[in-house]
């Protein structure tokens, strides 16, 4: 297996055979060597097989904008609620077709693929979804809110949390040590 740097994400790939290069790209949630019993037999062709971005090796690329098609597939869902979570359906098409579209939309348009990047970036900082010390404080106050509501002999139920800091621990802290009602 071979890697390649390309902007800020490594990618993998296998390179078989020579002759006439040919991409073989695989399909999600496969790796690269989904096509590995094809390009081993196929003569006269160098087979260059990428393992796409977050597959197998190859890393995901933090700010790099991912296309995806929805489809009914666990990857294309996944994909879909990211870049609905970031505000950027753009990166999201309904069609085989349309991804293929948009796809050599962005990548024949140096500035369209940098404006989605700097978009993604600014998204990123903003989003509630990747501000992973807020998820941390949130999930942090929804544990000592279980905790706390358990101790007062309370039945499970639904409830919503903010985050609010250190707080959280100190209250959980307090209430284990059975200094808080």
């Amino acid at each position: 297996m071979t890697s390649a740097e390309f902007c800020c994400a490594r990618l993998n790939y296998l390179d078989i055979g020579s002759g006439r290069p040919v991409f073989f790209l695989h399909p999600t949630p496969f790796n690269s060597k989904f096509w590995l019993p094809l390009v081993e037999r196929l003569p006269g062709v160098r087979a260059i097989v990428p393992d796409l971005r977050g597959h197998a090796g190859s890393e995901l690329g933090a700010d790099l904008p991912v296309l995806t098609c929805l489809g009914d597939t666990f990857p294309g869902r996944v994909g879909a609620s990211l870049s609905h979570a970031l505000r950027m359906p753009e990166l999201v098409a309904n069609s085989l077709m349309e991804y293929e579209t948009r796809a050599v939309e962005i990548g024949s348009d140096p500035e369209k693929a940098r404006d989605l990047r700097r978009k993604l970036a600014e998204r990123r900082r903003q989003a509630p979804f990747f501000n992973s010390v807020r998820f941390a404080r949130t999930i942090e106050s929804a544990y000592v809110t279980m905790y706390e509501r358990h101790r007062r002999g309370l039945a499970p139920d639904h409830f919503s949390v903010e985050p609010d800091g250190s707080e959280a621990l100190e209250r959980l802290a307090l209430a284990v040590s059975g200094r808080s009602g």
